[in-house]
């Protein structure tokens, strides 16, 4: 088969999915054949491939910076314009910021410098109420009054000095002179008859007859007032006994009465009770059996108890007698008291009234015995005078 490079033609491979360079060839027989140009195919091959390559790239490039839209909504894990676009404004307010605080700090210095002197450095810059000047002046005092403190620190010393030469010498032997007086002269005054000084143990003499007859009177007199002082406190310590037995006896009736007052010493009159309501007592019985109660003459419940006990009322049966019975306990054998209530006939004539006390009761508990039995009785009673 013979080559032909006359007729050549560029087809695409759909099964490899790639562009083939085709010539024609003629056969032996004379038949036409296209064959494949290795060759071109080869080179055409690696131009799609490196160009598939490329666009696989530019699409990540783009889907980084932006879409195919120009809107920048491109994604990159992290960052995107969005993102980029922001910090650059932060840069930009941050910068801003450090222009706004240079202008501010350049405009303090400036303060700065007009208070405390001139661009020149003449010291000459105000500030109201203060400058260099005055600063200079107030310096200026302050080394006046340091100077007249040293004048002075040196005047104290000479007068210093004048001093120790009027008392002593400096080497503490007193031979100093002032005109007229020195340690010698005070010293001739002691020694001689300008001052008598005699000191004795224990007391002072003053030499002349007189004078001692009078310290011996009030010595004498001393000694009296002393012996009356120790008398006075005397009685005062027996008076100071006597307050205080008095206070001790007061705190037993303050105790006293406080106890009393604790137990209803104040109290003289008990309730009134109604035992029997239209009733009846009968003939040998007691009231505690007959509806009503045996009454405790107990006062305060600490064994303080009322002396009397008074019954009161009225009954329809004119011949009823109505005795006190005693007992010392509840319940126990009752005595009977042989005086009964007198009755008083009402104004109608249909009921007796009566009242009887019992003063000075020995008992604890107290009833009512009926000798002789009444009916319609209204019977109340009535506690007093505890003790």
């Amino acid at each position: 088969m013979s080559k032909s490079t006359s007729s050549r033609l560029l087809a695409y491979n759909d099964n490899d999915k790639h562009y083939e360079r085709l010539h024609m060839e003629t056969t032996a027989n004379g038949n036409c054949l296209m064959v494949v140009d290795d060759e071109s195919n080869s080179s055409l091959n690696t131009i799609e491939a490196q160009s598939i390559l490329t666009a696989s790239r530019l699409s990540n490039v783009q889907d980084w910076i932006g879409t195919g839209g120009g809107d920048g909504t491109g994604v990159k894990t992290g960052k995107n314009i969005a993102d980029i676009l922001v910090d650059t404004d932060s840069c930009v307010s941050k910068l801003t910021d450090i222009s706004t605080n240079a202008g501010l700090t350049a405009s303090r210095l400036s303060n700065v410098q007009d208070w405390i002197g001139t661009g020149g450095g003449d010291g000459t810059g105000v500030k109201t109420g203060v400058n260099i000047a005055e600063i200079l002046v107030d310096t200026d005092q302050c080394v006046s009054k340091l100077t007249d403190i040293s004048t002075n620190a040196g005047l104290t010393a000479s007068r210093l000095s004048n001093v120790q030469d009027w008392i002593g010498t400096s080497d503490g032997a007193g031979a100093g002179v002032k005109t007229g007086v020195n340690i010698s002269n005070l010293a001739g005054c002691v020694d001689g008859s300008e001052l008598q000084v005699d000191v004795v143990s224990g007391a002072v003499t003053v030499s002349g007859v007189a004078t001692e007859s009078k310290q011996d009177d009030i010595i004498t007199k001393n000694t009296e007032i002393d012996t009356a002082i120790d008398l006075t406190n005397t009685k005062l310590t027996t008076i100071d006994g006597v307050l205080d037995n008095i206070l001790t006896k007061n705190t037993e009736v303050d105790v006293a009465c406080d106890l009393n007052n604790s137990r209803g010493d104040e109290l003289y009159m008990d309730t009134h009770v109604a035992q029997i309501s239209n009733g009846a007592i009968a003939i040998g019985a007691l009231m505690s059996a007959s509806g009503g109660s045996e009454i405790d003459m107990d006062a305060t419940g600490s064994g303080y108890q009322y002396r009397d006990i008074t019954i009161y009322g009225k009954t329809s049966t004119a011949g009823a007698k109505l005795h006190f019975a005693g007992a010392s306990s509840s319940g126990g054998t009752f005595y009977y008291n042989p005086t009964y209530a007198n009755l008083q006939v009402d104004n109608a004539g249909t009921n007796y009234h009566f009242i009887m006390t019992w003063e000075n009761c020995p008992f604890r508990y107290v009833d009512v015995y009926a000798s002789v039995a009444p009916a319609g009785l209204y019977l109340n009673t009535i506690k007093s005078k505890h003790r």
